[in-house]
């Protein structure tokens, strides 16, 4: 065996926090005028996963292969619409800007779902918590009661047979149908990658639920806006910025939106009752924005604060759902406590009075 340096495996796994520290640090070398071939050398000088992915990368790039295609090849946990966001910076002219809107991007992408598994984090243990207690009080202590009242010949109350029932289902049934529901989950996120109208439909569905669809639009609509915005500072027109910074939307509905918007202009609508028309603007207030835009002719500003206006509602509709979450979990539990209570406190009481020799 060698005894020089081990070599570092390029292979390692890279995650997606990973990825954010890439693009992250190949931004503010781009920024500083560094190439991107020697950004990326210089990042894959580092360590770990951090520089294997900045191996990957430049080894494609090395090839003479485009930025967005040689992180498309390097198999990064990036999407088609996270790439296009590069593909915009690289017609566009201006990649320090496009790689900064990614690294938003990624870095907003992981801050909501920071946001939302602490909103569901408390709740779902409350609802675990109270299932397994409950199925343990139904399994192992109410039984008892059922074997004295048989013995007594008396009926147990209600309450206490439904959760018993309860109880003995989720002891016999509740491991496969969890398991059941993991796979079938797993399935359908399969289907979805490779039907693009089951894709369309959960998009559809998850647009129409309320909290999660304004979530899911004021967040397209924020990215839709800032990318357009950098394309059009670099001198592209409202109808070639839309063009390429539809890509930046990863939800289908909203993507077709994108394309309705796409042809109006392309027939001569103004940027305003095209975006009105699609079903884009869900209150109006994008459209009468756009149309003060339209009289001064500075779309890009205007699209930066529309881009600003939609962060803000999506905060909003994260703040809402972990508003809505946890009271509901509350009051699951609640139900869940106050029927196991009576289950068990009702036959307290009945046994005393037939052992006493009452009535039942």
């Amino acid at each position: 065996m060698s005894g020089g340096r081990p070599r570092r495996r390029s292979h390692a796994r890279v995650r997606r926090r990973h990825v954010r520290i890439v693009v992250s640090r190949l931004q503010r070398m781009v920024a500083a005028g560094i190439p991107p071939g020697e950004a990326l050398a210089l990042g894959a000088g580092a360590t770990g996963a951090v520089a294997a992915a900045f191996t990957r990368v430049s080894a494609a790039v090395a090839r003479g292969r485009p930025l967005s295609a040689s992180l498309a090849a390097a198999a990064l946990p990036l999407s088609e619409a996270d790439l296009a966001l590069v593909v915009a910076g690289e017609r566009s002219g201006d990649l320090a800007r496009s790689l900064g809107l990614l690294d938003q991007r990624l870095s907003q992408r992981e801050n909501d779902r920071h946001r939302l598994l602490q909103a569901l984090l408390y709740p779902s243990i409350l609802i675990t918590g109270t299932a397994l207690v409950t199925s343990a009080m139904a399994v192992f202590v109410l039984p008892s009661f059922a074997t004295m009242y048989d013995e007594l010949g008396a009926e147990l109350p209600a309450t206490t047979r439904t959760v018993i029932a309860t109880g003995g289902w989720l002891a016999a049934h509740g491991p496969a149908t969890a398991g059941t529901t993991a796979i079938a989950a797993i399935a359908l996120l399969w289907a979805r990658r490779r039907s693009t109208g089951l894709r369309r439909a959960l998009d559809r569905a998850a647009l129409a639920t309320p909290w999660i669809g304004r979530l899911m639009h004021t967040t397209e609509r924020a990215r839709l806006y800032a990318t357009m915005a950098v394309l059009l500072q670099a001198g592209l027109d409202v109808e070639r910025a839309l063009a390429l910074a539809a890509p930046a939307v990863a939800t289908t509905v909203v993507r077709e939106r994108c394309a309705r918007v796409g042809r109006l202009l392309r027939s001569g609508t103004r940027l305003s009752l095209a975006i009105d028309r699609s079903g884009l603007d869900l209150d109006g207030g994008d459209s009468g924005l756009l149309r003060v835009a339209e009289a001064t002719g500075d779309y890009a500003t205007c699209l930066q604060q529309l881009s600003a206006v939609a962060a803000e509602e999506r905060d909003l509709a994260v703040a809402g759902l972990a508003r809505v979450a946890e009271p509901a979990a509350v009051a699951i539990v609640a139900l869940a406590v106050g029927a196991t209570v009576l289950a068990v406190y009702q036959p307290v009481l009945g046994s005393a009075a037939l052992l006493a020799g009452g009535p039942s």
